[in-house]
């Protein structure tokens, strides 16, 4: 019988089970209730793996077995039995549901828990996840896979549980997880342990507390932006009849850097007993309003931070994603290079013409001699808070014994994704006369050279203020065109190669280019 059917009976290592109507099913298997072949009074949940999984998926399957082995305690369901020839994991049968359900059926008549009752519910849910964070990293905590067993609570479900001691490459299970439950550290692809549990379980005290989740609409990224820059509202805990101090503890489970959480399970059990021991039930706690009014500012405060590290983070991937597309542009640039410089070598046979770059660099520079002309380019990212719309700015400089042949390059951020290189033509204004240069600490520093007076940006500065002054009267004049690079290599080759020999006729021109590019 094809394994992707349901099959009647499942042969394991201790029993054979017999399959009965389905409970549930996930993204990875489907739940069936069984009883014991030999004693059809005794129940188990078979956990059967979909017959259109991938072998590599299919492997991880049993590995919940191995997870599942690990853990034994009275809030964790427990291991009964498994086969491999079909595959199939028997958990113990917990007939009082999952708490996902239990949730529905309070959020249709606002029925909350008394903070008692709550704390409770709490403490056991956090000794059965001291349990499993001895031996792995659940991965994977939500209502639906934490089943009730009277009021008893029991933690389910390890099919994506890392070992706590497993070393792991630090994307391997990046994505996994239910986005309304991962921790920050889990969206952003980081290593986790088991404080990433301990935000998930955080998600789910909050939902109990709250009969909803602190954050709800949204598809993957958006979830992904309010886990990662976003609070949740603390008054809809204490809105709810909760004192300030449980939800105190529940906001400290969700903060999003793993080392502001609590550092242990038996710190938050200590604070869970604290607060049973005070007696802070919803009916008789003292209400306080100067700490409502304290536990206000804090969350302001927090909240604030939280958004100025949502700026510095997009703007450091921001700039990472603009060295990323410079590195691009450079194995462009640099291929073209080498290959003009390797087709002139190859026809004559002989290497006459070298070709060098600095790899020890995140930007561009190479450069290419012949005879006595020089060629150089560099490339530069932009910094983020220098422009929005330009992501790189670069420099081709060639002098021989002749001339001096310059132009400046900016990179447009559009069209994206690979944007648009310019070549920039900056010279001091034919109607300026006499030794007139641009001013070095008005728009950043310049260099003025050849006869032609070009104007070299000598800094971002100042080719953006050359740039922002085009359309005004201006000392310096600026011409902008999009770059065909292959066209200007193959005139700058031509004019490095025919001009090598020439004698050289202005040799300060030659000699201050070669200094200021120096400088750079």
């Amino acid at each position: 019988m094809s394994q992707d059917r349901q099959l009647a009976e499942y042969k394991g290592k201790g029993f054979t089970w017999v399959s009965g109507p389905r409970l549930g099913q996930g993204g990875m298997a489907n739940v069936y209730l069984g009883t014991r072949s030999d004693k059809p009074d005794v129940y188990a949940a078979l956990k059967v793996p979909r017959g259109d999984l991938t072998p590599e998926t299919q492997s991880l399957f049993l590995r919940e077995v191995q997870s599942a082995q690990r853990v034994a305690h009275p809030n964790v369901v427990r291991l009964v039995d498994w086969g491999d020839d079909p595959a199939f994991i028997a958990f113990e049968f917990v007939g009082g549901g999952t708490v996902a359900e239990d949730l529905r059926e309070r959020q249709a008549t606002k029925a909350f828990w008394p903070e008692a009752e709550l704390i409770g519910v709490f403490r056991q849910l956090v000794e059965g996840m001291t349990a499993i964070n001895a031996e792995l990293v659940h991965r994977d905590l939500k209502p639906e896979n934490i089943f009730l067993d009277g009021i008893t609570p029991k933690i389910g479900d390890f099919g994506i549980a890392k070992y706590a001691e497993e070393v792991t490459r630090t994307k391997t299970f990046k994505g996994w997880g239910s986005p309304h439950y991962m921790a920050p550290e889990a969206f952003r692809g980081e290593s986790v342990d088991w404080r990433s549990d301990q935000y998930a379980l955080g998600v789910v005290f909050y939902e109990l507390a709250a009969l909803q989740r602190p954050f709800d609409a949204g598809d993957w990224d958006e979830l992904e932006r309010r886990h990662l820059y976003e609070r949740p509202p603390r008054a809809l805990i204490t809105n709810a009849g909760y004192s300030e101090r449980l939800a105190t503890l529940v906001m400290r489970m969700l903060e999003k850097r793993p080392e502001h959480r609590f550092q242990s399970w038996e710190s938050v059990l200590s604070d869970l007993d604290a607060l049973r021991e005070k007696g802070l039930s919803a009916e008789g706690r003292s209400n306080n309003p100067l700490a409502s009014r304290a536990a206000e500012q804090v969350e302001s405060v927090r909240r604030v931070r939280l958004e100025q590290q949502r700026i510095q983070e997009e703007e450091r991937l921001n700039q990472r994603s603009r060295e990323e597309l410079l590195a691009f542009w450079a194995d462009e640039f640099l291929q073209q290079v080498r290959t003009a410089v390797e087709a002139v070598n190859e026809s004559l046979g002989e290497n006459v013409i070298t070709f060098k770059q600095d790899s020890s660099r995140k930007d561009l520079r190479c450069e290419v001699d012949f005879i006595h002309s020089r060629l150089r380019i560099f490339l530069w990212t932009i910094p983020v808070e220098s422009s929005k719309d330009m992501l790189a700015w670069g420099i081709i400089n060639l002098s021989t014994n002749n001339r001096i042949w310059i132009t400046n390059l900016l990179l447009d951020a559009q069209p994206t994704p690979y944007g648009a290189w310019q070549e920039v033509d900056m010279r001091v204004s034919a109607f300026i006369a006499g030794a007139h240069r641009p001013i070095d600490d008005v728009g950043g520093q310049y260099e003025v050279v050849g006869r032609d007076r070009l104007v070299l940006a000598k800094n971002l500065q100042a080719l953006l203020h050359q740039r922002g002054m085009r359309q005004v009267m201006s000392s310096v004049s600026y011409e902008q065109k999009p770059l065909d690079f292959k066209l200007v290599l193959d005139e700058i080759m031509a004019i490095l190669v025919e001009d090598a020999n020439f004698e050289v006729t202005t040799p300060e021109h030659r000699r201050g280019t070669r200094r200021q590019m120096r400088d750079l």
